[in-house]
C-alpha cells in the first residue's frame, strides 16, 4: 500500500491536533496509509517539506494569527508555488474568513476550503474528493497550456527529450516541460523506475528485461527501452 503524506499548517495546536486525529482515523475507516505531517508557522513549514520531499497534498489555515491580518497560509502557498514539483499539488484552505477565499483561488492551487469551524463528516467529504481527484493520476499542461489528466495505470513509459517529456500510453503521447525527470520520480509511485537517463518504466507493464543488449520490452509498446549500463539485475525494478 502506498502511504501518502498530508502536510497541515495550523499555529492553533487544538485544531492542529483535531485535524491530525480526524485524519488518520479517516484512513482507518477508508483503509488509506496516510502520513501526516504538520507545522505552526510558515519558517516550521519550509523546514518541515525539506524533511518530507513528497507530499501528497497541503491543509494551510491561510490566518496564522486569528484576529489579525495575518496571511501567512498564502505566503506559504506563493512558496510552493516557487518549487516546481509543488506547482500543481493540491491544496486545502482551512479558514475563519469566507473573504479570503477569492484571493486565493484567483492565484493559487486551490483544490477546497475549509470554513471554521467544520465537522469530521465535512473533512472526510473533502478527503474523499481529494482522493477521488488525485490518486492514481497525474496532470500535466503541454505546450499550448491544456492540462491532460493521465491515469498512471495508463502510462507505459516516459521519455525525455531536451526539455520536455513525453508521456507514453497505449492510446497516446502527451509531451510536457511541466517537470523534470527527478521531480516527476519524486510524485509516482515506487514501480515507476528510472531504467535510463532519459527514460521513466512502469514496471507493472515490464514483459521482459535483456541485459544483454540493454533493453527491456514493456507491454503496450514494440519499442525496447534502453536499459542503463549501472543496472545489473531485474532486482533493481523491484525494489521498494
Amino acid at each position: 500500500m502506498i502511504t501518502r503524506t498530508i502536510f497541515i499548517l495550523e499555529d492553533d495546536r487544538v485544531q492542529r491536533k483535531h485535524l491530525q486525529k480526524w485524519m488518520e482515523e479517516y484512513g482507518i475507516q477508508r483503509n488509506v496509509s496516510l502520513q501526516i505531517v504538520s507545522a505552526s508557522s510558515v519558517a516550521d513549514a519550509k523546514k518541515v517539506i525539506q524533511a518530507h520531499p513528497k507530499i501528497f497534498a497541503f491543509f494551510l489555515d491561510i490566518s496564522l494569527k486569528e484576529g489579525t491580518e495575518d496571511e501567512g497560509g498564502l505566503e506559504f502557498s506563493r512558496y510552493l508555488h516557487s518549487i516546481p514539483a509543488y506547482r500543481s499539488t493540491p491544496i486545502l484552505y482551512v479558514t475563519s474568513y469566507a473573504d479570503h477565499m477569492a484571493d486565493a483561488l484567483n492565484t493559487f492551487h486551490c483544490f477546497a476550503f475549509l470554513l471554521k469551524p467544520y465537522d469530521r463528516e465535512t473533512l472526510f467529504v473533502q478527503l474523499d474528493d481529494l482522493a477521488d481527484s488525485y490518486i492514481g493520476r497525474l496532470y500535466v499542461r503541454d505546450p499550448e497550456g491544456i492540462y491532460h489528466t493521465i491515469s498512471l495505470d495508463h502510462i507505459i513509459y516516459v521519455r525525455s527529450e531536451g526539455r520536455y517529456l513525453h508521456y507514453v500510453t497505449a492510446e497516446d503521447e502527451i509531451r510536457s516541460r511541466q517537470f523534470s525527470m527527478a521531480e516527476l520520480l519524486q510524485k509516482l509511485p515506487a514501480h515507476f523506475v528510472r531504467c535510463h537517463k532519459s527514460y521513466i518504466i512502469n514496471t507493472e507493464k515490464s514483459k521482459n528485461y535483456d541485459f544483454t543488449n540493454r533493453y527491456a520490452e514493456l507491454e503496450g509498446t514494440a519499442e525496447h527501452i534502453p536499459i542503463s549500463r549501472a543496472i545489473k539485475s531485474k532486482d533493481y525494478f523491484h525494489k521498494k
